[in-house]
């Protein structure tokens, strides 16, 4: 079982040299961006955080920090449940966690997002994380012929 964490920021600070080094050798690496991560390493209680909101559409391992000192004190990787938050929404964590591993919640969508959408790049960040593609124009679809995907289009009011 190959273990790619992504920490963070607040993880990352408590990260030494010597604890990368620790990391190394039980045979992980670190992740910059998430996208190759197994493993989601967070300090405090579980918010909505991008980075949050991404780990769980990916169905990847939410822990806590503990999970990771536990885990360099055994000299092995623990067991992940005992780290994890227990409810998200008020549902079982780990029920979020294995839907999402089951089948990508956008899988066989595309979106599209307006330009004018607030918090666009983190939108489609998440579309991505989610399984979804991101469809630049609203037409487009019938015109490649992409009637098996589902469109979903996002949007935010306009003030004035």
């Amino acid at each position: 079982n190959h273990v790619v964490l992504w920490l963070s920021g607040k993880a990352e600070e408590w990260l030494t040299v010597a604890r990368k080094k620790h990391i190394r050798q039980l045979g992980a690496c670190l992740s910059t961006h998430g996208s190759d991560a197994t493993h989601a390493v967070i300090t405090g209680e579980l918010r909505r955080t991008l980075r949050v909101m991404q780990a769980i559409c990916r169905g990847q391992h939410i822990v806590k920090l503990e999970w990771l000192q536990a885990s360099l004190v055994a000299g092995r990787w623990v067991e992940e449940r005992k780290y994890a938050p227990k409810n998200y929404l008020n549902c079982p964590f780990e029920n979020v966690i294995l839907r999402a591993r089951a089948r990508p919640l956008l899988e066989g969508h595309s979106v599209h997002i307006f330009q004018t959408c607030d918090h666009r790049p983190e939108i489609e960040q998440l579309v991505k994380a989610a399984g979804g593609s991101l469809q630049e124009k609203l037409h487009s679809a019938k015109k490649k012929g992409n009637s098996s995907q589902k469109l979903l289009v996002v949007g935010s009011t306009c003030e004035g």
